[in-house]
């Protein structure tokens, strides 16, 4: 979901969440900031992970993870310059070769110019790297593209 600013939206998302049965929810555009306290944004069964846009106003990513699933952050490669987290799950039910289900959740600005969209992709190959370094096989999706691969 692209929500551009969250706390206005949260009576609709939690019910759009108990209609639904959702496990995860990945949300761009939450524009929430460290004045706003966690209490305000956390659901029941739920843990919320999150990067805010620490210079100004706008962006910033949310992902919820039904508490039951065990998740967990991951910073595979420090970098403060993206809108960007990990999250690791281990649900119950996973295919053979998966241990665990690794999320990022990414906000790339249309502002953004090459050279930062080069140094974004470089930052994710390093991230895909240290989790193929662990022989975790690793599924990504951009847009419509989607592509599975075994390392």
């Amino acid at each position: 979901f692209d929500l551009i600013w969250l706390v206005n939206k949260l009576d609709e998302l939690f019910c759009l969440i108990i209609d639904n049965s959702y496990d995860v929810i990945c949300i761009t555009e939450t524009w929430l900031s460290s004045e706003i306290p966690e209490s305000v944004y956390q659901m029941p069964n739920f843990t919320a992970f999150h990067r805010d846009r620490p210079d100004r106003r706008g962006g910033g990513v949310l992902c919820y993870v039904r508490s039951c699933l065990n998740p967990r952050v991951l910073v595979p490669v420090a970098n403060d310059e993206f809108e960007l987290t990990w999250v690791a799950m281990r649900p119950s039910r996973l295919p053979r070769p998966f241990g665990i289900v690794i999320i990022a959740v990414l906000y790339c600005p249309p502002w953004y110019d090459a050279q930062t969209r080069n140094r974004l992709r470089e930052h994710l190959v390093a991230c895909i790297d240290v989790f193929v370094t662990f022989a975790v096989p690793v599924w990504i999706r951009f847009s419509s593209i989607s592509m599975l691969s075994m390392f």
